[in-house]
């Protein structure tokens, strides 16, 4: 399926413009000339990311941006605009824009610039799913338990067990210790190899080291 591109803009030779260029690029294509129909057009259906001019009659760009964002959590929205200042760029920002493009623009740059914001929303998206995957989670290994404490010890397991490194597990007695280290161990890369507790505490101080080095 095409990725689409909600392009809002009062000048309709900018949106021929752009249409022809994304079309070629392999973008479908929706316009329009206001901020009203750019909404109500959101509201309908699920674009891929908006583009935008800032000065239109009407609801300008900067007006469409916060109520776009509240609409389509997500959604990127880029901002072009023929007036660009240092203090609009900083404005569409910290408003939430992905982008602020100067027109005239390059074919180059605004086709770059679409691709970073549909890589972002790509990645959000997966974040979102495995986010969402990850509290659905109530076991791991020997773990039991999906309270937000759990979700993270989950999460630190499953960055650590294809480590090589060595990895220190502190807490009180009883907490269960080692059930961490014997998930780490099986969810690791060493998962065919034995997984040897040893209490160090239970043995005198010559056995440990003859124990885990050898004896000597």
């Amino acid at each position: 399926m095409p990725r689409s591109v909600l392009v809002v803009d009062d000048d309709p030779l900018v949106r021929e413009t752009v249409e022809e260029l994304l079309t070629e690029s392999g973008y479908a294509v929706e316009l329009t000339e206001g901020a009203d129909a750019a909404l109500a057009l959101a509201a309908e259906r699920d674009f891929g990311l908006v583009l935008s001019d800032i000065r239109m009659p009407g609801k300008d760009g900067m007006e469409l941006l916060p109520e776009l964002r509240e609409l389509c959590p997500g959604m990127p929205v880029i901002l072009m605009t023929g007036y660009a200042s240092i203090d609009s760029a900083v404005s569409a920002m910290r408003e939430g824009a992905f982008d602020y493009i100067t027109k005239p623009f390059r074919n180059e740059e605004l086709l770059v610039s679409l691709e970073r914001a549909f890589a972002y929303r790509t990645l959000e998206r997966e974040n979102s799913s495995l986010r969402r995957a990850v509290s659905k989670v109530s076991s791991y290994g020997d773990l039991i338990g999906k309270s937000p404490a759990m979700q993270e010890i989950y999460s630190l397991i499953e960055r650590v067990a294809s480590s090589t490194s060595n990895v220190l597990i502190t807490g009180e007695s009883g907490t269960g210790k080692e059930v961490v280290a014997r998930t780490i161990h099986f969810a690791g890369i060493r998962a065919e190899r034995p997984f040897v507790p040893i209490n160090c505490t239970a043995m005198p101080e010559g056995l440990l080291e003859s124990e885990l080095f050898g004896h000597v």
